[in-house]
């Protein structure tokens, strides 16, 4: 289908970027699961962290960092984000499946 296709090319550079690695074979849906997440919460399981963005070393400028134990001996100031460690694959998998079979 036109569907499948159009998925095809776009994750091939993912897919090769994969390729000679153990993940090769494989794609990663990251930038789904947001906005799944916002359908189907029920999915995901996750813990409150503290994370914070970088902004005054040179070195590091820009770098997520993030403490999901001891709020690194108190220097960062709260668990601020919702950051998920799990989600239902499998039920996952049939909701996007079920959501690209839709528009053939």
């Amino acid at each position: 289908s036109a569907v499948t296709e159009m998925i095809r090319i776009a994750i091939r550079p993912a897919m090769a970027s994969n390729a000679n690695t153990f993940r090769e074979g494989t794609y990663t849906l990251h930038d789904l699961c947001p906005v799944l997440y916002q359908d189907h919460p029920e999915l995901f399981r996750g813990t409150k962290a503290g994370v914070y963005v970088e902004t005054r070393s040179a070195l590091t400028m820009g770098k997520t960092i993030s403490d999901r134990f001891t709020l690194m001996d108190q220097r960062l100031p709260a668990k601020n984000t919702l950051v998920m460690e799990e989600v239902e694959r499998e039920k996952m998998v049939d909701i996007v499946k079920g959501m690209l079979l839709s528009y053939e």
